[in-house]
């Protein structure tokens, strides 16, 4: 079957050439000038990839972007793989379209071979399991040859590759997995949630249905179904709190108000902080990555400075009779010489470990220990005045500093 291509773009000559391309390789192609006739198609039908531009008369691509992902929202659907093509090298393309959850851009005039490239991929990507991959190799470039190691001996040789690379580095930061949907949840899921959170966990550490309802209450942007085929198989709830992680030292009762949040959560805090986390066993492995994009995207949208969770050590009773839990945590994070099942996991989903917290959560398994982790949005830092390149060259130094940041905080 034909995969099926929205294209629009207000300029008739761009649309026709980009349509004869995209025909040309047995693509199914819809073509629109004017955004609000593409959205209404969309609306009335699923395509498998949208093609749009930034600038447009009437409604921009940004906008017609959000509009998308409302009705994605709206119609339960998993999100759309987005291109966008921009004239213009020097607006703030990358951030904008990193917020509305977009998956790769070009400025014109396109490379008519990188374009296709990248629509085989995010096309095969959509419909097939996609594991981790790092970020020192995007679209084949090895850490060695990339953009950013270029540019630290020779910053004039700045070119459009390294414009869509640099973007490419952020829209991945957060793993996109395709085939699991995200969704905001609503009064109505409480009792699939619930179902979820039995299977989940052992009685006495489940979230009761009046926790779960005033969760999505209080904060509903903050509970996060993961769907496949329309069956809730995962969610997080998530809260808005005051504190940067270096001032994180309560444990999960008071961070949380009891899992009810009606007393912790601030509407103008800058860190997202995770209250819990239930995925079915039966559920895709890639569920937990699609949440965890799910929510720096949230992040990333508000602003914010901090994404932030305390996590069970279930590994730490093996060794707890034979060193300290400052020890375990350092020698994992350092070295990875111990293997403890969750905190490998928000290690791979982009979470730096920072300290252990006493008395965090009642589990026998981290004899009642937690650990602090955190993403700290790359984003918030950009001044608001930087154009493109001084943001890529921004983007450049943040990373070499965040390395050598997790390597050296101490426990």
């Amino acid at each position: 079957m034909k995969k099926k291509i929205l294209l629009i773009d207000d300029d008739r000559l761009v649309l026709t050439s980009i349509e004869k391309l995209i025909l040309s390789k047995g693509y199914e192609v819809r073509s629109y000038q004017s955004p609000v006739e593409a959205l209404k198609a969309f609306s009335d039908q699923e395509f498998d990839l949208v093609i749009s531009d930034i600038r447009m008369s009437g409604q921009d691509g940004i906008e017609t972007v959000r509009g998308m992902r409302q009705i994605e929202e709206e119609q339960g659907r998993s999100q759309t793989p987005i291109i966008m093509m921009t004239g213009y090298a020097s607006e703030d393309a990358p951030v904008q379209a990193i917020k509305t959850g977009v998956q790769d851009y070009f400025l014109k005039p396109l490379d008519n071979d990188e374009l296709l490239k990248s629509i085989e991929f995010h096309l095969e990507k959509r419909y097939k399991i996609i594991g981790i991959e790092s970020t020192d190799s995007i679209a084949g470039q090895t850490k060695a040859h990339s953009p950013e190691r270029r540019l630290a001996s020779r910053p004039e040789l700045l070119s459009r590759a390294d414009f869509r690379h640099f973007a490419r580095t952020v829209l991945r930061s957060a793993r996109s997995v395709s085939r699991i949907g995200i969704r905001q949840a609503s009064s109505k899921d409480l009792p699939e949630l619930l179902k979820v959170e039995k299977v989940a966990w052992p009685e006495e550490a489940r979230a009761s249905k009046e926790m779960l309802a005033s969760r999505i209450e209080i904060f509903p942007e903050g509970v996060l179904c993961a769907t496949v085929n329309g069956t809730i198989v995962g969610f997080s709830c998530w809260e808005l709190i005051a504190q940067t992680p270096d001032k994180i030292h309560d444990n999960w009762s008071t961070l949380t108000d009891w899992g009810f949040i009606r007393k912790t959560h601030t509407p103008n805090g800058s860190t997202l902080f995770g209250v819990s986390l239930s995925i079915l066993p039966q559920a895709p492995r890639d569920t937990a990555f699609a949440i965890a994009e799910a929510t720096k995207k949230i992040a990333i949208r508000k602003e914010l400075s901090w994404v932030a969770l305390g996590s069970r050590i279930p590994g730490f009773h093996r060794v707890a009779s034979k060193m300290n839990v400052g020890k375990y945590i350092r020698q994992f994070r350092l070295t990875g010489k111990h293997f403890d099942p969750e905190l490998d996991l928000y290690k791979r989903m982009g979470m730096a470990l920072i300290r252990p917290i006493p008395d965090f959560f009642p589990d026998p398994l981290s004899c009642n220990f937690g650990a602090l982790l955190a993403w700290k949005n790359p984003l918030k830092e950009i001044p608001d005045q930087l154009n493109l390149w001084d943001e890529y060259r921004w983007f450049t130094l943040w990373t070499h500093k965040a390395r050598r940041r997790q390597e050296s905080w101490q426990i």
